[in-house]
């Protein structure tokens, strides 16, 4: 993934948000509140290292389908 992408919740994940039916880890919730479209992966994983949240905590979300795109990917750029 890369530093300097920027990501953001797909819809899953926004339903993850709304309904809290998926997530059982608190961290994984907290990682998925980070995501907001605006950080890039550089600054999510300061920021997920501040919450200690695991390393892989994108990648686990990205798994789930509920977690972070690029929105470049998105867009098929």
């Amino acid at each position: 993934m890369r530093q300097d992408s920027v990501l953001f919740k797909t819809e899953k994940g926004q339903d993850e948000i709304a309904k809290r039916a998926v997530l059982q880890s608190r961290v994984l919730r907290n990682v998925l509140l980070l995501v907001d479209g605006k950080r890039n992966v550089k600054t999510l994983r300061e920021l997920m290292q501040a919450i200690s949240a695991p390393e892989d905590a994108l990648e686990q979300l990205l798994a789930l389908e509920i977690g972070p795109v690029n929105l470049l990917r998105q867009l098929g750029r």
